[in-house]
């Protein structure tokens, strides 16, 4: 009996040993040589269920060379993974759970950075959650920098054959967003959808970014939005359904900004101070994608440029 309970005791502390120090130490040793520019304060491993792996403490820098560059920190991360696939190394996640990320995407005029390995950790993601996160847009422009944040996002992401993505957030202080896209993963040329549907925005929030980047300052509210934006290679093709109230917009006029007027008189808009009370009209852009511009500045653009011909075209 004696010799039992010792033997029992000696298999439970060794597996305590393994799954609370021994496994994490490797598994974080292991991603930290895997993926550049990873640091990882610790790893946990479930007692219980060694699928289930936290990550604490995460900061990540990667992006495209010379084109877009994103820097996230991640308080807490939990990964429920597929063990099999281990051996084949390959990293297959079941479902991702990440709390209060902050992310920064940064695009524009960026200087060529070194160039970075890929990981050598072949990863794919199943399912992932998203809560209570923070995403800032950050575009160089003629060496300055505009910024706008994404606020309380919550995002529910799916990957079978295809990609999708539900989110809803806030934009700066106000407005409440609601985010769909979806892509295949196999394509040559690059295809997406997104759907984007706003209530209560205030303008004037955008205005942290639009001043510096577009030379823009707008007022008013957008009441209710609903943006499309098909795309197919370099083309986009945006739809916005607005309803406006108050809307007013006025052009900066600086040497820095020098090129606004320029931007705005090409897409066919005339920006008037007058003050709307109230709009309701269907527009559709066409934009095509500049070399080396970024996918998120291309959607972005083709929705901007639809919603401020609804605005500046309405009664």
């Amino acid at each position: 009996m004696r010799r039992f309970f010792w033997r029992r005791t000696i298999i439970v502390l060794s597996w305590i040993l393994l799954t609370q120090l021994i496994a994490p130490s490797l598994i974080k040793d292991r991603l930290i040589k895997a993926v550049p520019r990873l640091d990882l304060d610790f790893v946990s491993l479930s007692l219980f269920d060694i699928s289930r792996l936290t990550l604490n403490g995460i900061h990540i820098t990667t992006g495209t060379r010379g084109m877009a560059d994103i820097e996230a920190s991640i308080p807490s991360l939990t990964v429920d993974l597929a063990l099999s696939p281990l051996f084949d190394e390959q990293l297959v996640i079941e479902s991702l759970t990440v709390t209060k990320p902050d992310v920064m995407y940064t695009d524009g005029e960026l200087p060529r950075g070194p160039k970075t390995t890929s990981p050598t950790l072949n990863v794919v993601v199943k399912t992932a959650h998203v809560e209570g996160g923070r995403f800032t847009y950050r575009r160089v422009l003629y060496k300055e920098a505009s910024l706008i944040t994404l606020n309380d996002i919550r995002l529910q992401a799916s990957v079978d054959q295809e990609v999708r993505v539900k989110s809803n957030f806030q934009i700066e202080k106000s407005g409440n967003i609601q985010l769909n896209f979806h892509f295949p993963l196999k394509q040559e040329n690059l295809t997406a959808e997104v759907h984007v549907f706003i209530k209560g925005q205030n303008l004037a929030d955008l205005n942290v970014f639009f001043k510096s980047n577009d030379g823009v300052v707008l007022k008013g509210i957008m009441q209710e939005g609903v943006g499309r934006v098909v795309v197919n290679g370099d083309q986009a093709k945006s739809r916005v359904k607005a309803i406006y109230k108050n809307f007013d917009a006025k052009l900066v006029s600086n040497e820095d900004q020098g090129g606004a007027e320029v931007f705005f008189t090409n897409i066919g808009i005339v920006l008037t101070t007058k003050s709307k009370n109230k709009s309701k009209k269907r527009e559709e852009v066409v934009t095509k994608r500049q070399p080396n511009e970024s996918i998120v500045h291309f959607i972005l653009t083709g929705l901007k440029v639809a919603a401020l011909e609804v605005a500046s075209s309405s009664d």
